[in-house]
């Protein structure tokens, strides 16, 4: 299938000292057209942000949050091979207290998503100011089967891999 225009995707970041914000607007004329029944969420209409607040991701865990247009939500951490530098292993689940609220709109879903900074295992160069790697990614899943799941990314990911730490954008 071709990908489908028109479908923007924005996203918005806040931060206080306890809080990450998150909020994700999506275009889309279709929301819940197609149930392909997966298991796995990031099969579905979904949103997905990786967090590294680490000053050098070798050896170091990054967070993952996917949130589905019907509101589920997972969380894990993940640590880069340090021999191949962007396959993550040794995925451990991450039970952060995290709050998600999906609704329709007008032209899509939106998704707001709040995570608590004491569940972000910051270092104080992260906490002062210094710089993240992140990214924050959208799946579309096909509509029909003559169609095929449509993937973005803020950052450019690997080739059909959003967990490629090392393509992880700075902010």
């Amino acid at each position: 299938g071709k990908p489908t225009p028109g479908l923007g995707t924005q996203v918005r970041v806040y931060c206080t000292s306890q809080n990450l914000y998150i909020a994700f607007d999506c275009q889309d004329s279709g929301l819940g057209v197609v149930d392909k029944g997966f298991q796995k969420i990031w099969n579905h209409d979904s949103v997905e942000i990786f967090i590294e607040p680490q000053e050098d991701q070798v050896g170091k865990p990054y967070h993952q949050v996917i949130v589905d247009a019907e509101g589920k939500a997972e969380f894990s951490r993940y640590h880069v091979y340090p021999r191949y530098g962007r396959l993550p292993g040794c995925e451990e689940k991450w039970a952060p207290a995290a709050k998600a609220a999906v609704g329709q709109t007008a032209d899509g879903w939106s998704c707001a998503i709040r995570l608590p900074l004491a569940d972000l295992h910051l270092t104080e160069h992260a906490r002062q100011g210094g710089l993240w790697r992140l990214n924050f990614c959208r799946t579309r899943a096909a509509r029909s089967q003559d169609d095929t799941d449509q993937h973005w990314s803020w950052s450019p990911p690997c080739a059909k891999d959003f967990h490629c730490a090392t393509k992880f954008g700075y902010a």
